[in-house]
């Protein structure tokens, strides 16, 4: 999970041409999963980007010749640009990972994901299959449909990751298919906060679902869900491209 510290500044002045215009100011860091840290410092005026601050450079980048003029001045400040460069390394992620020890019960509980995958007839000779994933945090999640073990783009949907109102998240996929074509088309879900299940059942219209983990790289679990339309000869099928290993009970729903 990235964990993100911003803190956003704006200040509204009058100046002598009697309109108002916007200075904005935007810093924070970033602690990554993998232990890395990266950091931010911008500034913005009049809802436009004008100086961009690269810590690791020392330098900033000015978006217009107005903000070039102020980028000369600052870096001719060098102690000034090692004092940005430090706070951003050390002293933002010192209070980063303090908030996060305070709120760690909140931040970093895990609810898996629950999977529904559905379908109905939206022209003749044309069922749209829907795949919902709901209930979930955090939010970060990788949903997509799959024809016969390859991922598929053409004729797909994507849904928004949305707030569920009670602090979980859903989303959805969906894929349109011709159900005489004889093809196998498969949900994928991954989450982090799917840690190890293993399920399988069989509803009405023969869809298929398997919940279960596979090795990932390096040895570690990786979770994974599959739910998978059956089209004709779906035993068949499935065991081409998924095994022999049957789910380990199903039942009508």
């Amino acid at each position: 999970m990235m964990l993100l510290l911003p803190l956003i500044i704006v200040l509204m002045m009058k100046l002598s041409d009697a309109r108002f215009h916007t200075y904005q100011r935007m810093i924070g860091c970033e602690l990554l999963e993998d232990g890395s840290i990266t950091g931010f410092l911008q500034y913005a005026y009049d809802g436009q980007d004008f100086l961009i601050f690269n810590k690791d450079t020392l330098s900033w980048m000015a978006m217009d010749n107005v903000a070039d003029i102020t980028r000369r001045a600052w870096e001719a400040n060098r102690h000034e640009l090692q004092y940005q460069k430090n706070w951003l390394e050390e002293e933002c992620i010192a209070w980063l990972k303090r908030f996060l020890e305070y709120g760690k019960d909140a931040l970093q509980r895990t609810e898996p994901p629950k999977v529904r995958v559905n379908h109905k007839e939206t022209f003749p000779g044309i069922t749209t299959l829907y795949c919902r994933a709901y209930g979930f945090y955090p939010p970060e999640i990788s949903i997509n449909w799959m024809k016969n073990g390859e991922e598929i783009f053409q004729d797909t949907d994507y849904g928004g990751i949305l707030p569920s109102g009670d602090g979980t998240y859903q989303t959805w996929v969906s894929v349109e298919l011709d159900p005489q074509n004889g093809d196998i088309y498969s949900c994928h879900v991954e989450h982090g906060g799917v840690h190890m299940v293993l399920q399988g059942f069989q509803g009405k219209a023969g869809v298929v679902a398997v919940w279960g983990v596979r090795p990932r790289k390096g040895g570690e679990q990786e979770p994974w869900i599959t739910a998978c339309f059956r089209i004709g000869l779906l035993n068949q099928r499935f065991s081409q491209l998924f095994g022999p290993r049957a789910p380990l009970y199903s039942k009508n729903y």
